[in-house]
């Protein structure tokens, strides 16, 4: 739970976890084409993505400015018409907010 507005202010990084195995990858990549666009709407940068060389998973690094910025992203009205091509991909995913150690 948020207790006030600093938190809503700090740079929220995002590691997002994709499961290929047995996907549509071109509707995957159509899906991904569409909705990295809208980051820059938002504040938010795709710091990072990688596609395993020896198995399907896909892992990004995104940032957002504030934890507003995240949550407007991810209620943009695009992105939500985009869900079902993403949910008829078969691709699965699992994403967490990360800090740096130390």
């Amino acid at each position: 739970m948020i207790d006030d507005d600093d938190d809503i202010a700090s740079p929220i990084r995002l590691v997002i976890q994709f499961d290929l195995a047995g996907a549509d990858l071109e509707s995957f990549d159509a899906y991904e084409d569409e909705v990295l666009e809208l980051l820059e709407d938002h504040g938010g940068k795709l710091y990072l993505r990688l596609r395993a060389v020896d198995r399907p998973i896909e892992t990004h690094i995104v940032t957002f400015p504030s934890r507003g910025s995240m949550e407007a992203y991810m209620a943009n009205p695009k992105r939500e018409r985009l869900q079902p091509l993403f949910q008829s991909t078969g691709v699965k995913m699992d994403s967490w907010e990360a800090v740096e150690p130390g």
